[in-house]
C-alpha cells in the first residue's frame, strides 16, 4: 500500500506542483553537457525529495518557453534582450507546465527548485547576471568519456552543433580565431565532439568568475564522493546528509542506458572510456584540450581531476569583451 501511494504521488507530481512561493534564492541550477552524470547528481542533491525538479527546461523543441533557445545557443553576458529574459524568467521561476520538464519531478509541495540543464553552458554567465541569487553548479566529466557516451547514445557526429555555433556571429567574434580555425578543420566525429565539449566549458570558464559557480567533477563524485559532496552541500548551504545519500549513490539515473547490475559493476571505473578510445584518439583529445588550456584538468594516468587547474581557468575574459 505504501509503495502504491508513493507511485500515485509521483505520477501526480508530474502534473501538479505548487512552487510559486519558491524564490530564485532557493533555486539550484545544475549545468553540464549531455552524458556527464547531471541527472545522477540532481538525484543526489534531491535525496530527500524536497525539490521541484525541472528536467532540461531549455530544450527548445519540447518546452514552449524555450523555443528561442535553439541549442547550442550563445548569448553575451551583458545582453539586454527582453524576449530572452522574459522566457528565461518564466523557466527559472518555475512557470513551466511541460511534460518534458516535469518528467523527473516527484514532489507536489516542494521547498526548493532544482533545474537540471545540459544546454545552458553557452549562456550560463548571462543567466547568472540576470538571476544572481540562483545557486549554479557546474558539472564536468572527462571529454573522452562524454564523447564516447554521446557516440554510444546516438547523439550525432557533431556537425550540427558546429554549424550552429559558427553561424552565430557573436560567438565567432568573441572567440579566439585560432580555436575557430582548428574547429573548422576537425574532420572526424570524435574531433568535432571533443571541440564541442571544450567550447561548452571554455565559454563559462572565460566569462564566469570562480565564485559564480561551484565546480563538481563526475570522477570525484564517483571515486571520492564524501569530499566532493561535503563541499557541494556546503555551497548549497546545507549539512551533508551522509546516511541519506548512500542510496542515491548506488542507484543509476533514469537517463543511464544500463541496468542496475551493469551500473554497479562499471560506474566505479571513471576511465572506462579508455577501453573504447584508441591511443590516437586519446592523444588527439589532449592536443585539442591543450588549445583551450584544459590539458591539465585530468591526470593522464589515473583520470582523477585537477581541481586547482580548473579554478585557474575562471575569469579569463575574451578579447572581444
Amino acid at each position: 500500500m505504501k509503495a502504491r501511494i508513493s507511485s500515485i504521488a509521483n505520477l501526480l507530481a508530474k502534473r501538479i506542483v505548487f512552487d510559486r512561493n519558491i524564490g530564485i534564492d532557493d533555486t539550484v541550477f545544475v549545468a553540464s553537457v549531455g552524458r556527464s552524470g547531471s541527472t545522477f547528481l540532481a538525484n543526489v542533491i534531491n535525496h530527500d525529495n524536497s525539490f521541484r525538479v525541472l528536467f532540461e527546461p531549455f530544450r527548445h523543441d519540447m518546452v514552449d518557453e524555450a523555443r528561442d533557445f535553439v541549442y547550442p545557443f550563445y548569448i553575451r553576458p551583458d545582453s539586454t534582450n527582453s524576449g530572452y529574459y522574459s522566457s528565461a524568467q518564466k523557466i527559472i521561476s518555475g512557470r513551466v507546465r511541460s511534460k518534458w520538464a516535469n518528467q523527473e519531478n516527484r514532489c507536489v509541495f516542494p521547498k526548493a527548485r532544482l533545474i537540471k540543464e545540459i544546454r545552458a553552458n553557452f549562456f550560463l554567465k548571462w543567466l547568472q547576471n540576470n538571476f544572481p541569487a540562483m545557486k549554479v553548479v557546474l558539472l564536468l566529466r572527462h571529454p573522452c568519456a562524454v564523447a564516447d557516451s554521446w557516440t554510444s547514445a546516438g547523439f550525432g557526429d557533431g556537425r550540427l552543433g558546429r554549424e550552429r555555433l559558427l553561424e552565430n556571429q557573436q560567438f565567432v567574434a568573441d572567440t579566439d580565431g585560432t580555436l575557430i580555425n582548428e574547429y573548422v578543420k576537425a574532420e572526424t566525429a570524435f574531433e568535432r565532439l571533443i571541440f564541442f565539449w571544450c567550447f561548452s566549458y571554455h565559454v563559462p570558464f572565460q566569462q564566469c568568475d570562480y565564485n559564480d559557480a561551484h565546480l563538481v567533477f563526475y570522477e570525484n563524485l564517483i571515486l571520492d564522493p564524501e569530499n566532493e559532496l561535503r563541499e557541494l552541500f556546503r555551497f548549497l548551504g546545507s549539512d551533508y546528509p551522509e546516511a541519506e545519500i548512500l542510496d542515491s549513490l548506488s542507484n543509476p539515473s533514469s537517463t543511464t542506458r544500463k541496468g542496475k547490475s551493469d551500473f554497479d559493476r562499471k560506474v566505479l571505473r571513471a576511465d572506462e572510456w579508455r577501453d573504447r578510445c584508441s591511443k590516437e584518439q586519446s592523444a588527439r583529445a589532449d592536443e585539442i584540450m591543450k588549445l583551450f588550456g584544459m590539458d591539465t584538468l585530468w591526470c593522464p594516468i589515473s583520470s582523477m581531476p585537477n581541481t586547482e587547474a580548473a579554478k585557474g581557468l575562471f575569469g579569463s575574459r575574451s578579447s572581444a569583451e
